[in-house]
C-alpha cells in the first residue's frame, strides 16, 4: 500500500490521538470517537497496523546518487543578478510547469526518476525538481536533491531538519544561510548556497523546492496564497528560537513552554480546538508551527494554520529590536518598508512580488541574517521581555 509522507505523518498524529483517549474513561462517546479515529487510521494505512510500520520504515530520503537528463532543466545561475525570484517564478517555471500540467502520467517517484517536469539547479550538489503538478491549488510534489539525497519534505519534516540547524552551534553557517536564502529570493543567487555545512544546504534547498510549490499554488488561477510567506516566516523565527534557553513560543494565542500533540482539531490559533482534551500535553519545539485544521474531520495540514501565532512572535521581537533601537533592524525596514513586524514585511517583500531593485539585495540580505542573528542572542531577553508583559 502507498502511502504519501502528508497521510504518514497525519495517520501518527491521529493514532497519538487514539492512544490518548484510550487511556480515558471508556463511556460511549469517547468510545464513538476512537470508533471513528480508527476508521480515519484505516483508510490511510489498512486494516493492518503492520501496514503502518512498513510506511513509517519507508518515509524516509529517496537515494539517487545520479540525476536523470532533465527535459526542462533552469539553471538558476544564469537568472543571478537579472531578477527577484518571484518574477523568475512568473516568467518562467510557473508558465512551464503549468504547460507540464497534462503530461502527468507516472506517479511523483518515477516521474522524478524518469526526468520529467521542471529542475532548476542551484549548483553542482543541489536541484530543484517539480513533478506533477496540476493547473490548480492542490497536488504535485517538489523536491529537493543535495549530494545524491531526495528530500521528500512537508511542512513537519522540513520544520524538523530546521531545528538541527538552528540549534546547532555554528553562528557562521546560520548566518550565511539567511543571507543565502535572502539572495536566492532577491535576486535569483544560488552561489552561497555550496559553501553551508551539508545539513544546512539540505534545508536551504528543500526551503526554496517547498518555497516554489507554494509560490505556484499561489499564482494559478483560484491560487491559495501566502502559504510561501508562511514558510519564510517561520524559516526567519528559527534563528529566535535556536538562540532559547527554554524553548517557548505563541500557541494558541499564549506564550508558553508547553503545547498539544498535533491531530486534526486539536489546535486554534485563538485557543483550544473541539479535540484538544484528548491530545496528550508535550514540551514546545519548532514543528508546533505545523498544525492541522482545527476542523476535526479535514485532512489539512501546514504551516499557514499557525499563522496567529507566528505572526505575534515576529510583532515580540520586532518590538524588542525596536527598543534597543537595532541597526540591522533599521537597515531591514530601510528596504523592506518599516511596520511592527519586521518578519512579515521582510517575506511578504519577496512572496509579493515588492522585491525590484536587486541592486539593494546583497545589503538586505546582510542585513536581514545579521536581524536573525541579532535575536538570537537576545532570545532570552526577548523571552523574559514577553513573559513579563513588556510593553
Amino acid at each position: 500500500m502507498n502511502i504519501s509522507l502528508e497521510q504518514l505523518e497525519e495517520a501518527r498524529a491521529i493514532r497519538r490521538q487514539i492512544d490518548s483517549l484510550k487511556q480515558l474513561e471508556q463511556a460511549p462517546a469517547i468510545r464513538r470517537q476512537i470508533d471513528s479515529l480508527e476508521q480515519r487510521f484505516a483508510s490511510f494505512v489498512g486494516p493492518s497496523s503492520t501496514n503502518f510500520l512498513a510506511a513509517a520504515a519507508l518515509a524516509k530520503d529517496i537515494s539517487l546518487p545520479v540525476l536523470p537528463v532533465f527535459n526542462n532543466l533552469y539553471d538558476l545561475n544564469n537568472y543571478s543578478g537579472k531578477s527577484s525570484y518571484y518574477d523568475f517564478m512568473k516568467s518562467t517555471i510557473e508558465p512551464k510547469i503549468a504547460d507540464l500540467a497534462k503530461d502527468a502520467d507516472q506517479d511523483n517517484e518515477g516521474a522524478l526518476k524518469a526526468g520529467k517536469g521542471v529542475a532548476v539547479k542551484l549548483g553542482d550538489h543541489n536541484y530543484n525538481i517539480h513533478v506533477n503538478f496540476p493547473l490548480g491549488a492542490q497536488g504535485g510534489r517538489s523536491y529537493g536533491w543535495t549530494s545524491g539525497q531526495v528530500g521528500d519534505w512537508s511542512d513537519l519534516v522540513y520544520l524538523q531538519h530546521l531545528a538541527r540547524v538552528v540549534l546547532g552551534n555554528n553562528p557562521q553557517d546560520l548566518n550565511a544561510f539567511y543571507e543565502t536564502i535572502v539572495r536566492m529570493l532577491g535576486a535569483c543567487n544560488p552561489q552561497g548556497i555550496e559553501n553551508l555545512v551539508p545539513a544546512t544546504q539540505r534545508v536551504a534547498t528543500n526551503f526554496l523546492a517547498i518555497y516554489t510549490a507554494e509560490q505556484y499554488r499561489a499564482m494559478v488561477p483560484n491560487g491559495i496564497k501566502n502559504w510561501d510567506d508562511a514558510l519564510f516566516q517561520v524559516t526567519m523565527l528559527g534563528a529566535f528560537h535556536g538562540g532559547q534557553s527554554k524553548f517557548t513560543m505563541f500557541y494558541e494565542g499564549k506564550f508558553t513552554v508547553q503545547t498539544k500533540r498535533q491531530a486534526a482539531g486539536v489546535y486554534t490559533p485563538f485557543g483550544p480546538g473541539p479535540t484538544a482534551k484528548g491530545a496528550s500535553d508535550k514540551l514546545a519545539s519548532m514543528d508546533d508551527y505545523w498544525q492541522f485544521s482545527r476542523d476535526p474531520d479535514s485532512h489539512r495540514s501546514g504551516v499557514n494554520e499557525t499563522r496567529g501565532d507566528f505572526e505575534k512572535m515576529g510583532h515580540a521581537i520586532t518590538k524588542y529590536e525596536a527598543s534597543i533601537q537595532s541597526q540591522a533592524l533599521t537597515q531591514v525596514q530601510a528596504v523592506v518598508g518599516k511596520s511592527d513586524n519586521v518578519v512579515e514585511t521582510t517575506s511578504k517583500f519577496f512572496t509579493t512580488g515588492q522585491s525590484k531593485d536587486i541592486s539593494k539585495i546583497d545589503g538586505l540580505a546582510k542585513a536581514v541574517s545579521a536581524l536573525m542573528l541579532e535575536a538570537r542572542g537576545n532570545a532570552d531577553k526577548i523571552t523574559t521581555w514577553e513573559l513579563n508583559g513588556e510593553k
